[in-house]
């Protein structure tokens, strides 16, 4: 009876130690993650090896060393290139790359002597790449192009280090490494880490010979005893299940991998390539981000379209969603790199004719609030209303005076902000209106009388959120006029100073002395805050209360070219001429009282 399957017409292992596995044509595709490794991950790998090298030396050779595993990797052959197609395994397939050009360096650097210092150097640049037709080709290569050229100049071209600090130098170079989350900034950082790792491991001995002869143990130990098993899948179907399969056995990916996988494996060939090219699409446009990485949009994304979940239980959803009828993977694929691009124009590229209030709102969301669970019912309401100016505006305004309301006053739990946020962008995708959102969803987590009750006793000791506070209470009360930002122009004002002075503040003063937590805490509050113009600001710094109300030069509170309103009634506060404690507490309950409600309506 014949078997149903030939198991290495499906998969075929090979054990390669590092050069035998360098020496072949790698790739790694679009759809993959760019390189990660942290400069703490790359210097445990140095580690590693160097343990293992103190382990198995005897006077700085290495008579019967252990072999070093590195795991498992997973590829498959492209037929067309010849190359194997990286699914599992870059990161360490990269870092050994960086680890074997430092080495190939300091050969040169220490003066291992002939013939085996040729010797060493052939095998390190055949690790490295091969010279094709007229220019280096590095045997690791990247879809990115710009990766490529960073890899193929910093561990192939350039040898040296001072070579490979010229490169770094040039403009291209700056302006990469300027962005300090991207795949070269972490390629930069292994290099670097790992040149300082090897110059203290070398530099522990001060023979010179001794140095030698450890560099080219440490050289074979990494070209000879390094260990991985390369797994060769005969399709990426294959490739993929075993990518999931060793995730499930303890080797930890994040959930953007898991998914990623999940999605080419259930594919039907036709849709891998659109996937690959939605995958990276949403990449792109994430990477350039300062607050949001692909873990959380892919969150944002499914709790903006599907409900809630979890961070943690995101991958088993996604899994079960796109499984469960057929075309769902590039359905999936496709919502993802919709809501990237939603995303850059909701945080860095917006609409010029978007209203100046939607871009403050949105400035304020991102800069200010620092609350990013705003961004699933904000993808939510751009998709259904981004061409509609007035009710992204509405759906804009909502969602940052609920998030203040629930997260910076009330102090709710970001599990419940979680859910509150996505049964709204539920309702949003449904075309409800703000307003029927509001009364649904925002209101019964941040009711009226809850929040003003925090409110008339809330601190805020940051800068930007207590100016926050101040302008929208400032811009009611102007009622249609809008204060200036803070700024060059317009800057926080504290009525009682942060240093009072003995000679202006003594009541102040001595309250400070008893009692600072509670001064800081008086100090911070929305009644003893005020927006005021730098020139005014400047002029009357710490001087005492009736300085500040009136001192008939113009930089004063009630300054008649003043438009500010609030600066001209904090006289009604004073307790016996003198601002207090008590002072405070009236303003700050008028000011939360007669207009809160309005400055940040649900």
């Amino acid at each position: 009876m014949a078997t149903l399957i030939v198991p290495k017409s499906l998969v075929s292992g090979d054990a390669l130690s590092a050069s035998g596995l360098l020496r072949l044509k790698h790739s790694v595709p679009a759809y993959q993650r760019d390189y990660v490794w942290t400069p703490k991950t790359v210097e445990q790998l140095w580690d590693d090896l160097i343990e293992h090298y103190r382990r198995y030396s005897v006077d700085e050779q290495l008579p019967n060393p252990e072999g070093y595993f590195l795991g498992a990797m997973v590829v498959v052959l492209d037929n067309v290139s010849g190359k194997f197609e990286v699914v599992d395994g870059q990161q360490r397939l990269t870092s050994l790359s960086t680890i074997i050009s430092i080495l190939f360096d300091y050969l040169g650097k220490l003066n291992v002597p002939e013939p085996h210092r040729s010797g060493y150097e052939q095998v390190a640049r055949e690790c490295l790449g091969q010279f094709v037709g007229a220019a280096w080709e590095t045997n690791l290569s990247f879809s990115n192009n710009e990766i490529e050229t960073f890899f193929l100049n910093s561990c192939l071209i350039s040898k040296t280090r001072s070579e490979k600090e010229t490169y770094w130098e040039t403009e291209w170079c700056r302006s990469k490494l300027s962005k300090k989350k991207s795949a070269i900034y972490r390629l930069y950082e292994a290099i670097e880490s790992g040149y300082g790792k090897l110059d203290s491991f070398i530099n522990e001995l001060g023979d010179d010979a001794r140095k030698k002869n450890r560099l080219v143990s440490l050289f074979r130990l990494v070209t000879e005893c390094v260990v991985v098993l390369r797994i060769s899948a005969q399709s990426h179907t294959n490739a993929y299940a075993i990518f999931e399969s060793l995730n499930n056995r303890g080797i930890r990916l994040s959930q953007a991998d898991l998914i990623k996988n999940e999605l080419l494996k259930v594919a039907l060939p036709a849709e891998r390539e659109e996937i690959i090219e939605n995958w990276s699409d949403a990449r792109q446009h994430v990477d350039s981000s300062a607050i949001l990485g692909l873990p959380d949009l892919l969150h944002f994304s499914y709790l903006s379209r599907h409900g809630k979940v979890k961070a943690n239980d995101l991958y088993e959803n996604v899994k079960a969603y796109v499984a469960s009828a057929s075309g769902l993977a590039l359905s999936y694929s496709r919502e993802l790199a919709e809501d990237a691009a939603a995303f850059d124009a909701l945080t860095e590229n917006y609409d010029s004719k978007w209203s100046p209030d939607t871009h403050s709102m949105l400035n304020d969301i991102k800069n200010v609030l620092g609350i990013k669970l705003c961004y699933p019912y904000l993808l939510a309401a751009f998709r259904k209303h981004s061409k509609d100016k007035e009710r992204l505006e509405s759906h804009v305004r909502l969602v940052m005076n609920f998030a203040f309301r629930f997260l910076k006053v009330m102090d709710g739990s970001v599990e419940v902000l979680a859910t509150a946020v996505s049964e709204a962008s539920l309702l949003v995708n449904q075309g409800r209106s703000a307003v029927e959102v509001a009364n649904q969803v925002f209101r019964k987590h941040a009711p009226d009388v809850q929040f003003l009750t925090m409110l008339e006793t809330a601190s805020f000791p940051s800068t930007k959120l207590a100016y926050f506070a101040v302008y929208y209470i400032e811009k009611t009360m102007m009622k249609g006029s809008v204060p200036l930002p803070h700024g060059v122009e317009q800057n926080l004002e504290h009525i009682m100073p942060r240093t009072p002075t003995k000679k202006d503040w003594p009541a102040i003063v001595e309250a400070k002395e008893r009692d600072s937590e509670l001064f800081k805490d008086y100090l911070w509050r929305i009644g003893n805050l005020l927006p005021l113009p730098e020139t005014i600001n400047k002029s009357i710094k710490n001087k005492g209360i009736g300085y500040k109300i009136g001192n008939g030069t113009g930089n004063e509170y009630t300054a008649a070219a003043l438009a500010l309103v609030s600066p001209k009634e904090v006289s009604k506060y004073l307790v016996d001429g003198e601002w207090t404690y008590e002072s405070i507490e009236m303003r700050q309950r008028d000011l939360v009282t007669s207009f809160a409600v309005q400055a940040w309506s649900l």
